[in-house]
């Protein structure tokens, strides 16, 4: 029994572990994209600094200055738009793991958790962790049960349970 007890540490420590790296870590297209954005943006304010500049010193016409602003304006655009959907990528990256936590815990106790304890044993907050168990109940993979005091838990689905039971 020592041992096993052991292997079970051992295995939520390594989860921890690839939980925390895949939590902080950012993708290599997020980089890019990220840094493709801020690029854009200033290609953008220099263009249009530059295009504003010089029609002030009337080195330029009407034409010019809308030239220039019009090509400072776009790539402002593009630039905002690329951060901002690298910013969404990277929010839904981290509610998908926190997902896959929640899950984890709930299958490593036998199926069945109450939000409580999910919550101290993934050191999530309790109303994230609440939020999440509501996400999963609509997915139909948790099922919500009460005890004869009045307690409410989370179990897995008959269909993950026979998954789990057979599969692995």
């Amino acid at each position: 029994m020592q041992t096993q007890d052991n292997f079970l540490d051992l295995t939520d420590i390594s989860d921890k572990i690839q939980l925390k790296t895949e939590e902080v870590g950012i993708g290599v297209k997020q980089v890019f994209q990220t840094g493709f954005g801020v690029f854009s943006i200033l290609i953008g304010l220099v263009a249009s600094a530059t295009g504003i500049s010089l029609f002030q010193n009337l080195m330029v016409d009407w034409g010019w200055l809308v030239f220039t602003a019009f090509v400072g304006i776009i790539p402002i655009f593009f630039g905002a738009y690329f951060i901002r959907k690298t910013a969404k990528q990277i929010q839904a990256q981290r509610k998908s793991l926190h997902e896959k936590r929640v899950m984890k815990t709930i299958v490593r106790n036998k199926g069945s958790l109450t939000p409580q304890q999910i919550a101290l044993q993934t050191s999530l907050p309790l109303p994230q962790v609440n939020t999440i168990l509501d996400n999963l109940y609509a997915q139909g993979m948790l099922e919500v049960k009460m005890t004869d005091n009045g307690v409410i838990y989370y179990e897995l689905s008959e269909a993950l349970r026979w998954k789990q039971r057979y599969l692995n």
